[in-house]
């Protein structure tokens, strides 16, 4: 037996390493799939890609001499057109790892040496096996984590999860896992720091919120029965920094707590003196209070440990308290909690002084919370912790606001359930101040629903505003002036604060340092803003409407032309009462226009409803509303829109031509749009840009390809003399996405149709309008499949998700959804890509789009030419062709519906509509499509002027496939369908390297159909057998007639 390794490092077990990566590679090439061939096309381009040697069949000879010697006794073996390793998959540990039994993870792991293919030139093949591996790695990490922490090991699973996380630090499952287990190790601090920094992550970097198992988990952290007292939410770390130094042996420290009001020091101390009690420390609690005794905090906190405070007359009063601490130490630790501190007198004052002057002994904490700052000035106090904190004793602890994941805690708390909405609302509301959050919560309670909830967090609660009238009471009133401007106006740069309220920049300034001072408002790179909005909401509150008006108009008066549509649409209502009703009402058009441009269609439509009745301009508020309806789906109330529009002689060039135009997110349609074609016909003889020609000529390119027009071509003509050297970016973009549009489905070397695609898509990026960045993406992802570049159009697909759900773009959201149905069928995973493709139909048609049914027509057939089973459709190829009579490709798959069914004759018909369709229409829609169903009939039929067609019209592109559309369907390698055409002419030797030459593009890709289809007929035409040999076992159903 010859063990082989491919895990951690590629090797013959009890043999030396090699030192040739190409050597290493191949037997990884090989080794993949033991005893199975691989073939030699497949091995070349691996081995070598574009670094070819002279004779790569000779160099690839040699190296399979080498290898055979390596991996002896195991043999090497010849097969037609390639080669296989004959060892067991038990001799591979790849092999062993990925064959592991779902419920043996350890064994798995195992196993499991390392990455797999280290030191190999990684090509295509090795590298999507490599993402496979990894996939599964991750799963199997994850199922022993959970299975070691359902055991009670969980510093195991600490230890196991910890280098996988580095790698992939946004594996949900992973991120889960480990935070359960460091919860159950007593580091929930940590646990709480590593699932709110992952929930972080994956909005920042992929716009989405964490799924149920990351939920899961944050919630079973938070309402364990092991989990911390609540009122230490967020305090994890203080708090152990108070533990550790009561704990500490060499010496004993005064901590002093420092914060702003109810910011939690209160809380804080009392958790850290319950926890102290609780672990056997002789604790003791006094509180400065308003006018009473001097001493009076120390002696009740002193007495409460059994030590007689010093005498007031004491000449070292700290030194006397050091020994009488010592002495009470001596069995157990002394906690000392003395609460707002800055109330203290000047004689308790000394003492601290004095105690941390002399030095605290082990074992005992002197724990001192003050208020910092405050609205009242504490000059005794202020300069106490100044003296206090350059001793080496004392250790000063300032809080700051809880952090995310503390306010969530805080929330769960409070409620029962909340929404990860609420909880945003709350978080951005508080900034996670204890006070204000604990004051929202109470009267968030009581209400039935988070609806109701969210609304409320935008009021100032009852409980927090004495607080805050005490805090603004105190202030100059030059200070509540500009409070009042911030508060109004919103978070605005000093200068254009200064402008709208008539000052001078550094006097305004001058005016909010005492806000600075009682940690009201922040400095900012340019500014000022408010540190908490309830207080913002406070201030507000206070503000009389005519002075908001006035303050609203002041800046909108100073906006420039350039300024953000909803600064000036926000300042504009502010200052409604001031202006023309008219103003007011064309404020909302560019913020409308912004909204739908930025796929808030809901909110651009509401915007449109409120101008509508006042606007100066109701040509472009018509406009503006037909494309927000178009991209919600309701495309018949937008053309009616659009019609109006372009028909009204008061409409300006711009608005005639954006309705013409329309929003076009749902794409075009196979049955054409004619009322869009008139709309343009109508603009294309007005004065036109450029750039808007362009935008009129791609467009009416477009509807008439698919209405099979005849002046496509000259239209096609004017759009490309004009990008000719067309330096203006949008122009440029619109006439290369338009080429890699005619491009999708015609016979071009799939080479030149991605070079066309990238540069669509580098040209739409450029020019930044996101209409063509979708589609020229859309292209490239069919383009980079139909090249055999699925790993990189399957990254490209996975970022237009998100990208396209948030811009709500139709046309995009179920363009993905029909890849991913696409890549599922192509992998043999039929089950689920029914499922898939069942569902982006459905999606399809809530989108308004008018191609959901052809495409999934599409899918259908291509999934039963698969199966051999197209009769099982009923007649449905026949039926689409009759309802698309522009489209040669439904009347191919019409005639392989009749050779599936057994039926040569109508078959043979089919083929003679599908030439009649095609002559003078070769670069029409799905071309490509239309000749490899073609020559599947031609194949059955041995029709060889069809397959005489085939060869001169679809290209020798190795390596290439053919893709449906924008992806409805994969429909196999390219050779496959060469090779079917080369037979059906009766060059079976040719169409046999077809057909291994298909097999292994399809075995590089896991397309395992159509690899088992390409196979199968390798095998029926292989030197020696006779060409009338195939029968109905055929692959495809491609019954002959014999």
């Amino acid at each position: 037996m010859t063990a082989i390794r491919l895990l951690g490092e590629v090797a013959v077990a009890g043999t030396p390493p090699q030192r040739s990566a190409v050597l290493r590679s191949l037997l990884a090439q090989l080794a993949l799939e033991p005893g199975r061939p691989v073939a030699t096309t497949t091995l070349i381009d691996e081995l070598y890609d574009a670094a070819l040697p002279k004779n790569p069949a000779a160099a690839l000879q040699i190296q399979i001499t080498r290898l055979r010697k390596w991996v002896a006794p195991a043999t090497v073996a010849s097969t037609r057109g390639g080669y296989v390793l004959e060892v067991g998959r038990g001799d591979v540990d790849l092999a062993r790892f990925l064959d592991a039994p779902p419920d043996d993870a350890a064994g798995a792991l195992a196993v499991y040496g390392g990455e797999p293919f280290p030191g190999c030139r990684v090509g295509p093949r090795l590298d999507a096996e490599r993402r496979r591996v990894r996939r599964r790695h991750h799963e199997v990490v994850e199922a022993h984590a959970r299975a070691l922490l359902a055991a009670g090991t969980p510093r195991e699973v600490v230890a196991l999860t910890a280098d996988v996380l580095d790698g992939d630090p946004d594996h949900e499952g992973l991120v889960a896992v480990a935070a359960l287990a460091l919860h159950a190790e007593g580091r929930t601090g940590e646990a709480l720091r590593l699932l709110a920094t992952t929930r972080r992550r994956l909005r920042a970097e992929h716009g989405v919120d964490p799924g149920t198992v990351l939920r899961d988990a944050e919630r079973t952290v938070l309402d364990t029965d092991q989990r911390r007292r609540r009122d230490v939410v967020g305090r994890a770390a203080p708090l152990a920094t108070i533990r550790e130094a009561l704990a500490d042996p060499r010496a004993g420290r005064i901590v002093i707590v420092a914060g702003e009001a109810g910011i939690g020091k209160s809380t804080l101390v009392r958790a850290a003196a319950e926890e102290a009690a609780r672990r056997g420390a002789a604790v003791g609690h006094g509180v400065w209070e308003h006018d009473q005794a001097p001493f009076a905090a120390w002696v009740q906190a002193l007495h409460a440990v059994g030590v007689a405070p010093p005498a007031l007359r004491d000449p070292a009063p700290g030194r006397t308290l050091r020994r009488r601490l010592a002495a009470a130490a001596a069995d157990r630790m002394v906690l000392v909690v003395l609460d707002d501190a800055h109330r203290a007198d000047q004689a308790s004052l000394h003492v601290l002084r004095g105690l941390g002057g002399a030095g605290l002994p082990p074992g005992v904490v002197v724990l001192v919370a003050a208020r910092e700052p405050d609205a009242t000035a504490h000059p005794a106090w202020g300069d106490a912790a100044a003296d206090l904190t350059l001793l080496d004793g004392v250790l000063r602890l300032p809080l700051a606001e809880l952090d995310e994941a503390g306010t969530r805690a805080m929330v769960d708390d409070a409620m029962d359930e909340a929404g990860e909405r609420l909880v945003a609302a709350l978080w951005t509301r508080t900034g996670g101040h204890p006070l204000h959050l604990s004051a929202l919560l109470a009267e968030l309670r009581d209400l039935p629903d988070d609806e109701s909830r969210e609304a409320a967090t935008r009021r100032v609660p009852a409980r927090l505003r004495p607080l805050l009238d005490h805090q603004l009471g105190g202030l100059p009133e030059d200070c509540r002036t500009a409070l009042e401007a911030m508060a109004v106006l919103g978070p605005s740069p000093l200068a254009e604060l200064a402008d709208a309220v008539g000052a001078d920049e550094r006097a305004l300034a001058r005016d909010l340092r005492p806000a600075v001072g009682m940690t009201l408002v922040e400095p900012t790179a340019d500014g000022f803003a408010f540190r908490h909005d309830l207080t913002a909401a406070a201030v507000l509150d206070t503000v009389p409407a005519v002075v908001r008006a006035q303050l609203h108009r002041a800046r909108l008066a100073g906006l420039g032309d350039d300024a953000d549509p909803f600064t000036v649409l926000r300042h504009t209502v502010g200052a409604a009462a001031l202006l023309p009703a008219e103003q007011v009402a064309d404020a909302h058009l560019p913020a409308a226009h912004a909204a739908y441009q930025d796929g808030a269609l809901a909110a651009a439509l509401q915007l449109l409803d409120t101008a509508a009745d006042a606007t100066s301009r109701p040509v472009h508020a018509r406009t503006l509303r037909g494309l927000v309806l178009e991209g919600l789906g309701r495309v018949d109330e937008a053309a009616d829109l659009f019609d109006a529009v372009v028909a009204d002689p008061t409409a300006d060039v711009v608005d005639a031509v954006t309705a013409a135009l329309g929003d076009d997110a749902q794409g075009p349609s196979i049955a054409g749009r004619p009322r869009r074609l008139e709309r343009l016909r109508r603009v294309h003889t007005l004065p036109l840009t450029d750039v808007q020609r362009a935008r009129v000529l791609r467009g009416l390119v477009v509807e008439e390809q698919q209405l099979d027009l005849e002046g496509t071509a000259a239209l096609l003509e004017e759009l490309l003399a004009l990008g000719e050297g067309a330096t203006e970016p949008v122009l440029a973009a619109e006439v290369a996405v338009t080429e890699s549009y005619l491009q999708l489905g015609v016979s071009v070397p799939s080479a030149q149709r991605v070079a066309t695609a990238r540069r669509a898509a580098r040209l739409a990026r450029e020019a930044d309008v996101t209409a063509l960045r979708f589609e020229a993406d859309e292209l490239l992802v069919a383009a980079l499949v139909g090249s055999g570049d699925v790993d990189e159009a399957l990254d490209l697909h996975a970022a237009l998700i998100p990208e396209a759900e948030r811009r709500h773009r139709p046309r995009t959201m179920w363009a993905v959804r029909l890849v991913e149905a696409s890549a599922l069928l192509a992998a043999g995973k039929i089950e689920e890509s029914d499922q898939a493709a069942q569902e982006a139909f459905q999606r399809g048609l809530e989108l308004g789009i008018a191609d959901a049914l052809g495409a999934f027509g599409a899918h259908l057939v291509i999934r039963h030419l698969l199966t051999g089973s197209l009769p099982e459709l009923g007649g449905l190829p026949a039926r689409t062709a009759t309802d698309y009579p522009n489209v040669p490709a439904w009347a191919a798959c019409a005639a392989v519906d009749a050779v599936q069914g057994g039926d040569p004759p109508t078959a043979a018909a089919h083929l003679t509509e599908f030439h009649r369709r095609r002559e003078g229409r070769e670069s029409g829609l799905f071309d490509r499509v239309g000749l490899c169903l073609a020559a599947c009939a031609a194949f059955a039929l041995d029709d060889r002027p069809t397959a005489d067609l085939v060869l001169q019209a679809l290209p020798d592109d190795p390596g290439a496939t053919v893709v449906v559309g924008i992806g409805a369907a994969f429909l196999g390698p390219v050779d496959l369908y060469r090779g079917l055409a080369l037979a059906a002419r009766g060059d079976l030797a040719a169409a046999h390297r077809h057909f291994l030459a298909a097999l292994g593009t399809a075995t590089a890709l896991g397309w395992t159909p159509w690899g088992d289809a390409a196979g199968e007929l390798a095998a029926v035409t292989a030197p020696g057998r006779p060409s009338d040999t195939p029968g109905p076992s055929l692959p495809l159903g491609l019954r002959r007639a014999l």
